[in-house]
């Protein structure tokens, strides 16, 4: 078990690989509260980008969340297809397909000095199938470090053979707006993977 400092706004608990802890809160489940959570979240990590839905498959940019919002983060990489069959079927529908999340890199992403997007996205793919997931206070710079203070929360591994999503819970301790991020390398596009002010706690 790992614990990480106080100052932390989230709570992470029950993750695949075990209990993590922040805020001096660790239990079986949510923090202060009866074990159920507030709302469920569905996260999923692509080449190179995040698609945030909600329980009925509707997708948002940002999320709004009330002080003390208990929340069941569920994470799956987009190419896991035997992850994502066991999400909600108005999750599992909603989740974009290749053709579209290509078309969202093109639009945000610079082109490579060399070679076209789709070679490079090819290239990430065959050698970086794997993305992770964590959630830090938004102006921390996953490929430089801190900028402004703040503490990298435990990334989750979204494996691209993954059978199953990884279920998590968070809970939305301390006002703030909140970036989700890929800490695994994962081709030229990885230091645009992230999903800035996903979370805001007002």
């Amino acid at each position: 078990m790992t614990q990480v400092p106080r100052r932390q706004f989230l709570s992470i608990l029950a993750a695949s690989a075990g209990l993590i802890g922040t805020a001096g809160c660790v239990g079986t489940g949510f923090p202060g509260g009866g074990g159920a959570p507030d709302r469920s979240v569905y996260l999923g990590a692509y080449h190179w980008g995040f698609v945030l839905l909600d329980e009925d498959g509707t997708e948002h940019e940002q999320l709004v969340l009330d002080p003390d919002t208990s929340v069941r983060l569920v994470g799956f990489n987009t190419s896991a297809g035997d992850a994502i069959s066991q999400l909600p079927q108005a999750v599992e529908d909603a989740v974009p397909d290749h053709e579209e999340l290509e078309e969202r890199n093109e639009a945000r992403i610079p082109s490579p000095p060399s070679g076209s997007m789709h070679d490079a996205l090819e290239e990430a793919n065959e050698q970086y199938p794997n993305h992770s997931l964590a959630v830090m206070p938004s102006g921390w710079n996953h490929m430089r470090g801190p900028m402004g203070g703040g503490m990298m929360l435990h990334p989750i591994p979204l494996p691209r053979f993954a059978t199953q999503p990884t279920v998590t819970g968070i809970r939305a301790s301390q006002r703030g707006d909140y970036t989700v991020s890929c800490l695994e390398y994962c081709g030229y596009g990885h230091p645009y993977m992230e999903l800035e002010e996903a979370f805001v706690v007002p």
